[in-house]
């Protein structure tokens, strides 16, 4: 009986509601020891564990992957009973989150990708003819035929928006995109090109219908339970549109020129990006516990116990996190390009020379560094490569805008000192990829990052020429 007993396992089989105490010989294997006690080792739903979370082979014999004494976990998935193990386990990677929520997957033909991808195109072509001053056309689509072209993109970017067209891998991002370009020519389009300032008319109407679009998709995405993705970049693209109407408005209202909101915005995307992670990530009120209260308050002896709040599940976080994840990729990439595309008309607004001319250059080139240092780490790939694209667009620009004004000669010293720049961040990047200071490099960029975002918005505000404007008011 001796040398039964040492030649066995004294195993633990801690199940979701009970346990059971199990001596399983060495040369037994783990599925014969469960099917001893009623548990199916062929189920697939099967989850087998030890208390350190390590998933046991159940055909390996006991005397190999258990000792003395063990804990195992035992959980199956399809009994719906939630335990511990499932918490330490990774959770089931299904090929398709539109097929995981029990819609069929439905995959967008050739011809309605292309059809899309035209209607933005043709939108895009309309917004920059109705908003870039050089190129609106007055009086070339009279009155009625005016808001039969409106009416046509704003229908089509409703239904558009309102019924997307899901991609193979149950996207609707770029549908929501088009949807929103479809809707700044719709509304840029009902703008009379005989009033005075008619291109920043167009570009307030423009944006302002791109934001009700995006809100309605919003909207119908989070009604229908539609993948997450659709409704994180139609938020995004919602509040966006809304504050460059807003600044673009606001402009419009005090009489500056349309180059002035496009500082502003430029000026803005530094304090955003800093803030754009802490927004990103919500957390349910549920699961929140008011800590200053509950040190400093004592119960009372003859009140009600409050509640305690929910165990947090993985399930739970792992979609916070996901959330939060693509609404930050999404408005990092929102940045980006409000970042690129604002650039030219501030280099092209101010005048060459003067302190609003340097101050421009400086302003551009904060908001390049500002998109430089954000995380190399970010999960997605969007969030990485976007904003350091935006970044080379914005030194190409400050290149070109040098060489229009002052010719070639003056241009050639800045490219160089540009390629410089850019050879000395490769190697910089190689350098915190091999692991050499990087800690030391991090600790500097995030200091650089924090002095840009407190100069930016200052250095926009010079650049459109606040200063001056005090100085007048103040003196009289």
């Amino acid at each position: 009986m001796t040398e039964t007993v040492s030649a066995s396992r004294r195993v633990v089989l801690q199940f979701s509601a009970h346990s059971v105490d199990v001596l399983v010989p060495d040369h037994v294997s783990v599925a014969d020891a469960l099917r001893s006690v009623g548990v199916d080792p062929s189920d697939p739903a099967l989850v087998v564990v030890t208390s350190d979370g390590t998933r046991l082979d159940l055909a390996a014999a006991a005397g190999v992957v258990l000792h003395d004494g063990a804990v195992v976990h035992v959980s199956a998935a399809s009994s719906g009973v939630v335990t511990r193990t499932e918490d330490r386990t990774a959770p089931e990677v299904v090929s398709s989150p539109v097929a995981a929520a029990g819609a069929p997957t439905v995959r967008a033909p050739a011809p309605q990708v292309l059809l899309v991808a035209l209607a933005g195109a043709c939108a895009l072509a309309v917004v920059t003819m109705s908003t870039v001053p050089g190129l609106v056309q007055t009086g070339a689509v009279s009155g009625t035929g005016q808001q039969v072209v409106a009416g046509t993109f704003l229908l089509a970017a409703l239904l558009l928006g309102l019924s997307p067209a899901v991609r193979h891998d149950g996207g609707t991002e770029t549908s929501l995109v088009v949807a929103a370009l479809l809707a700044c020519a719709g509304g840029a389009t009902t703008v009379d090109t005989t009033l005075a300032s008619s291109d920043q008319l167009a570009v307030v109407a423009g944006f302002v219908g791109a934001s009700v679009v995006s809100a309605l998709a919003a909207v119908r995405a989070r009604a229908s339970r539609a993948r997450d993705d659709g409704v994180q970049v139609a938020v995004v693209l919602a509040t966006s549109c809304a504050g460059v109407a807003g600044v673009a408005g606001a402009a419009l209202t005090l009489g500056l020129p349309a180059w002035t909101a496009a500082a502003v915005l430029l000026g803005l995307v530094p304090l955003l990006l800093r803030l754009l992670p802490s927004c990103a990530l919500r957390v349910p009120v549920v699961f929140l516990v008011d800590a200053a209260h509950v040190t400093r308050s004592a119960l009372s002896v003859r009140g009600a116990a409050p509640a305690p709040p929910p165990a947090v599940r993985s399930p739970v976080v792992e979609r916070a996190v996901g959330r939060g994840d693509r609404l930050l990729a999404a408005g990092t990439v929102a940045l980006s390009v409000m970042a690129a595309a604002t650039t030219p008309f501030v280099l092209l607004g101010t005048p060459p020379g003067g302190a609003e001319g340097v101050t421009a250059v400086v302003l551009v080139l904060l908001v390049a560094v500002a998109l430089t240092s954000v995380p190399r780490t970010a999960r997605a790939p969007s969030s990485r490569t976007a904003p350091r694209a935006a970044a080379a667009a914005m030194l190409l620009a400050i290149v070109l805008r040098t060489a229009f004004v002052g010719g070639p000669t003056s241009a050639l010293p800045l490219a160089c000192g540009l390629a410089a720049l850019g050879m000395l961040v490769v190697f910089a990047a190689g350098a915190i990829r091999r692991g050499r200071r990087s800690v030391g490099l991090s600790r500097l960029t995030d200091s650089l990052e924090g002095l840009v975002v407190a100069l930016s918005l200052p250095a926009a505000l010079v650049t459109i020429g606040v200063v001056e404007m005090v100085r007048s008011a103040v003196s009289g």
